[in-house]
């Protein structure tokens, strides 16, 4: 320890400015991770507590397998069933409250859960708690409730008093003290609601705490009598579901048996598998911004190598020494160790707060994410899991460890007598050129070989690994690429800046190993930039270029609740598409109902289309298969099935799917897949007919006219909203404001991918400061001498700068090719498998030009400092050890 204190802690007392830029890049690294990490956990805790909530004490539920309900009566079959203790129907609505911003932009109102449920078995599964208050005052009214109260809601007193009043008026509505709180009203006061595609007015006859069940999708929950509920939001003689209480160690077999007893199109089993089930639809959203945050992490590594590499260059006299005394080379290698403990330690003492920090601002982008790709999420509050904190704390450790690992074990092998020299140190790269040239190709090629596993396999951790297989191997191409610079550029730089930049070069080539260093941290963080940005705006192309040939119909309609998240598919009244049909102004209208329905025991959507359009117009494109052909096809009863449904269940064209409908299980025939961006989840599509033959609904959630003017668009989106303004809460998108609303979400879905490209970028700088600093110091007696003869301040400073320009210039053209080959992963295997889509790789010439901007200024900006200091140093200190 003495040793240890004499030549590790003295050291940084000394350099504290380096201790400092290693401990900051090992900070943002673990940051970026902790940061990405806690908003998911977050995010996800808060959409699996909401399930949870609303399951209350059940542990089994009858649920229907197409995703429409089913009959009522079941519940009186499985009362009858000797091991169901209790069965609770319910009613799950998503509606949004009408205030201000509604009223301003029609659909923006808050989110909220209304709860239809039976006052009589409602206690058996869930207990709330009134407020006395019936403003919502923050004091509690009695407990009611439980297993032994099976007036739960009807009971009660305070916020509560209205029990008879909420059993027999139809507009009777329980909120919770949150919702009563931030619109200032109580129980006898109004509650506007848009719910069904309709403004609806309820009374409010009771408040409670956003405690249990109540405390679903953040309290923002409601409840209202079942039976009122089934006729304002149009499910007369229809159920959600049931919640089921029975014998727990006998669960799986009651549920087995039950599920045999029911309709076709109900099946039984607990209320967890439920959850995973809907909670593994974000595997692939969380999995991808996950190793988007290693990425920081791994450019930290390298700043740690890199400063580990300096130590012991500028300590190689005490080296030598150490070493000529008795010191073995595991007690050197233990020493470079602890130091790299010690930056590690600090750097995650640093990040995790700051990752704590950042992940309150990265909290809401994830969850509009979330909530708009997949299912409805509402996250007030940070979630600090102590798990995610070990867990980062640890990488970040252990990343710091194993990256000082080779240049600790590089200088305990070195003979005493070789640290009296720098040059011996980085000669160790000059005669392994050839290895590391062939490890370099070694690895581009595993890189080549886990990408085309990946797609063959459907695995995106290949394709993760081909990623970074391919960084590690264009990483190891530096040394050739700055011996190819120097040859090309030697010359060019003496006749461009003088003396000052042929030394500049030839100072680089002798500190091979360190300089390398710096442009692969470089490199690594100008390869996420441009493969990142290469992917999104490949998709984003992709998408527009899609849109623009379905998305043709002059005006599109929907409810408003539908822009809730892609998770939320609510019909249209039938009374606006008997209006839009009767339209003079019209040529075709085109109807859609969307239903959420499961298939191996995945959520997917089911879609049945009438797909009418002008001749020239299709509204499907098509991957395999023609539109007349399958369209053809479709009249027989056939379907087409999204592209991320072939590849997330491995099918084709011809192939055969068996779905669960009210009548039992059904094979349908593939006649094509078609492109479709919508959703990652996979989507099937039918006739209208063939839709309403198997679900037996025949309601539409979306509609399409196609007008014989399109001068008309404006006048006649004006009729459809003044006639039902007043009792429907439509949404009226003209063909490009659909476009751009499409446009809008998807740029606010990957705006979370640009913050993480400018950590990466800010990682990398602190890398490039480090060693530029670093080869001040160890040219020290050059610069010394170089001054000495004569040599201005200028010069010295213009040769520094000139360095940091070659780093930067170098880094470019690696952090080039290293980026479209990421995008290239990105797109063809990591996307694909993950999400289904297909992307159509294209370069954006803006990108590069950027990217260049930004490297050489964030070079030039690193290099500033450690040249001005170059230029600084006193003649007689840098020459006296001569």
């Amino acid at each position: 320890m003495l040793l240890f204190s004499r030549i590790i802690l003295r050291h940084f007392r000394n350099e504290w400015g380096k201790l400092l830029l290693s401990v900051v890049g090992v900070a943002i690294g673990v940051a970026v991770f902790v940061a990405i990490r806690l908003a998911n956990t977050t995010a996800f805790e808060a959409f699996s507590s909401s399930l949870d909530a609303v399951a209350g004490r059940a542990n089994l539920q009858a649920v229907a397998a197409g995703g429409q309900g089913f009959d009522e009566r079941f519940i009186a079959t499985l009362r009858e069933v000797a091991a169901v203790e209790a069965a609770a129907p319910v009613i799950e609505q998503y509606a949004q409250l009408i205030d201000s911003a509604e009223l301003a932009s029609p659909g923006s109102g808050a989110p909220i859960l209304v709860f239809g449920v039976d006052v009589f078995a409602e206690g058996a599964m869930r207990s709330y708690r009134f407020s006395d208050d019936s403003k919502g005052s923050a004091d509690r009214g009695r407990d009611i409730g439980g297993s032994d109260d099976r007036g739960a809601v009807a009971g009660g007193n305070g916020g509560g008093a209205g029990n008879l009043e909420f059993l027999l008026r139809p507009n009777a509505i329980i909120i919770t003290t949150k919702i009563a709180r931030s619109l200032g009203i109580g129980v006898g006061d109004s509650l506007r609601l848009i719910a069904a595609g309709r403004r609806l007015t309820f009374g409010v006859v009771g408040v409670i705490e956003p405690e249990g069940t109540a405390s679903a999708l953040g309290g923002s929950f409601a409840m209202l009598d079942i039976a009122s509920a089934q006729e304002i939001f149009g499910r007369v003689g229809r159920l959600d579901r049931i919640d089921l209480l029975v014998d727990e160690r006998e669960a799986p077999a009651i549920a087995e048996y039950l599920t045999s007893q029911a309709p076709p199109d109900v099946v039984v089993e607990a209320p967890s598998r439920r959850n995973a089930q809907t909670l593994r639809m974000l595997d692939a959203f969380d999995l991808n911004l996950t190793a988007l945050a290693f990425i920081a992490l791994f450019v930290s590594m390298f700043i740690i190598y890199n400063t580990m590499l300096t130590s012991t260059l500028r300590r190689r006299r005490e080296l030598g020494i150490l070493r000529a005394v008795g010191a073995t080379r595991s007690r050197i290698v233990a020493y470079f160790l602890g130091e790299a403990a010690i930056i590690g330690a600090l750097g995650v003492a640093l990040g995790l707060p700051l990752g704590i920090l950042l992940a309150r601002l990265a909290l809401e982008q994830v969850v509009r994410t979330v909530t708009a790709l997949y299912i409805l999420t509402v996250a007030e509050h940070l979630v600090i899991d102590p798990m995610t904190l070990l867990l980062g704390g640890a990488i970040g450790l252990v990343a710091s460890i194993l990256s000082a690992l080779p240049p600790a074990i590089e200088a305990a092998s070195v003979h005493p007598r070789e640290t009296f020299s720098a040059q011996t140190f980085e000669s160790h790269v000059s005669r392994r050129y050839r290895t590391i040239v062939v490890a370099s190709v070694v690895l581009l090629l595993a890189a080549w070989i886990a990408s085309l596993q990946g797609q063959a396999l459907n695995s995106p951790l290949l394709g993760f690994a081909g990623a970074g297989l391919v960084l590690l191997g264009i990483a190891l191409t530096t040394p050739l690429v700055l011996r190819a610079s120097d040859r090309l550029l030697g010359r060019l730089l003496k006749r461009l800046v003088g003396v000052e930049g042929e030394l500049a070069s030839a100072y680089l080539m002798q500190s091979l190993g360190r300089a390398s260093t710096a442009i692969a941290a470089l490199m690594t963080a100008i390869a996420m930039l441009i493969g990142v940005s290469t992917m999104v705006g490949s998709f984003r192309s992709t998408v527009e270029l899609w849109m623009r040939q379905t998305v043709t119909a002059d005006l599109y309609l929907t409810i408003s609740s539908n822009r809730l998240a892609s998770s939320a598919i609510t019909p249209m009244p039938g009374e606006v598409i008997a209006f839009l049909d009767s339209l003079p102004e019209a040529t075709h209208v085109d109807a859609l109902r969307r239903l959420r329905g499961t298939y191996r025991g995945r959520t997917i959507t089911i879609g049945g289309a009438r797909l009418e359009m002008p001749p020239d117009d299709a509204s499907l494109t098509f991957q395999e298969g023609t539109f007349a052909g399958v369209l053809a096809a479709l009249d027989t009863g056939a379907i087409a099935v999204s592209e991320a449904f072939a590849i997330r269940f491995d099918r084709r064209s011809g192939d055969t799917v068996v779905l669960a409908t009210p009548g039992g299980p059904r094979a349908l025939t593939i006649a094509g897949v078609y492109y479709d961006y919508t959703t990652d989840a996979g989507a099937v599509m039918m006739r209208r007919a063939t839709f309403e033959r198997l679900y037996r609904d025949s309601t539409v959630s979306n509609a399409a006219l196609y007008l014989r003017d399109p001068a008309e668009l404006e006048r006649v989106r004006d009729v459809i909203e003044r006639r039902f303004a007043a009792r429907y809460s439509l949404i009226v998108y003209s063909n490009r404001t659909l476009r751009d609303e499409v446009l809008k979400i998807f740029d606010q879905t990957f705006a979370i991918t640009y913050a993480l490209q400018i950590v990466a970028i800010i990682v990398a700088a602190i890398g490039v400061a480090n060693t530029l600093a670093a080869l001040v110091v160890e040219r020290g007696r050059e610069i010394g001498i170089l001054k000495a003869i004569g040599a201005s301040a200028r010069q010295i400073r213009t040769m520094t700068l000139v360095q940091a320009g070659l780093i930067g210039l170098a880094s470019q053209a690696l952090g080039t090719v290293a980026g479209l080959l990421l995008s290239a992963i990105l797109i063809y295997v990591i996307n694909r498998v993950s999400f289904g889509w297909t992307i159509q790789f294209e370069v954006s010439p803006g990108i590069l030009g950027v990217s260049t901007l930004l490297v050489m200024a964030t070079a030039f900006l690193a290099g500033i400092v450690p040249a001005n200091r170059a230029a600084a140093r006193p003649v007689a200190e840098v020459v006296r050890a001569e």
